[in-house]
């Protein structure tokens, strides 16, 4: 007996593959951005600012105490 002689209730169901993260649309979007932005923000504030400060400061004549100025 093939599955197509079979009465509708007997017949197994068809084989239904997983979602995957990207057919969930936004909310696996979100997610993710959710990690990554705060990741980004420190890396920014602890790691990108400090080397473009160090290069602002690089091009400066000052002693730590009075007016800097650009040489």
């Amino acid at each position: 007996m093939t599955s197509s002689s079979l009465p509708a209730a007997d017949r197994p169901a068809p084989h239904k593959r997983p979602r995957s993260p990207s057919s969930q649309g936004g909310r696996a979007t979100f997610l993710a951005w959710a990690f990554i932005v705060p990741a980004f923000a420190f890396y920014i504030a602890f790691v990108l600012v400090p080397v473009v400060m160090t290069f602002y400061y690089s091009l400066l004549r000052w002693d730590g105490i009075g007016k800097a100025q650009f040489r």
